[in-house]
C-alpha cells in the first residue's frame, strides 16, 4: 500500500472501471501508485492495442513530461496525474488544436 496521501486514496483499476461502467462511461482506467511518466508509459505501448479513452492514472510521477517536451516535478502525494489515449480519425476537425 502506498504511503503518500494521494496513494492511500487511489482506488485500484478494477474499482475505477466499475465506477465508470456504473455511470455509463466507456473509459478504461489503469491506476498505479508511482511511475516515471504516464505519457511515456502509454507511448511505449502499441497504441492500436489500447482502446479510445484508456487512461493511465498515477499517484506520483518521477519524470513527468507534457506538451512540447516540458517536464515537471509533482510534490509526492499532492497531485492527480494521468494520460489518456485519444484515437483521432481523419475528419475529426475539432481536434485540430492538439
Amino acid at each position: 500500500m502506498p504511503t503518500d496521501k494521494f496513494g492511500e486514496l487511489l482506488p485500484d483499476s478494477h474499482a475505477m472501471n466499475d465506477l465508470a461502467r456504473n455511470r455509463g462511461l466507456s473509459a478504461h482506467f489503469e491506476a498505479v501508485a508511482r511511475i516515471d511518466s504516464t505519457q511515456t508509459a502509454l507511448l511505449a505501448r502499441p497504441l492500436s492495442d489500447l482502446p479510445h479513452g484508456h487512461t493511465l492514472v498515477a499517484g506520483h510521477q518521477t519524470a513527468g513530461r507534457g506538451r512540447l517536451t516540458r517536464s515537471w516535478q509533482d510534490p509526492e502525494g499532492q497531485a492527480l496525474l494521468m494520460s489518456s489515449v485519444v484515437h483521432i480519425h481523419e475528419g475529426d476537425h475539432h481536434f485540430d488544436v492538439l
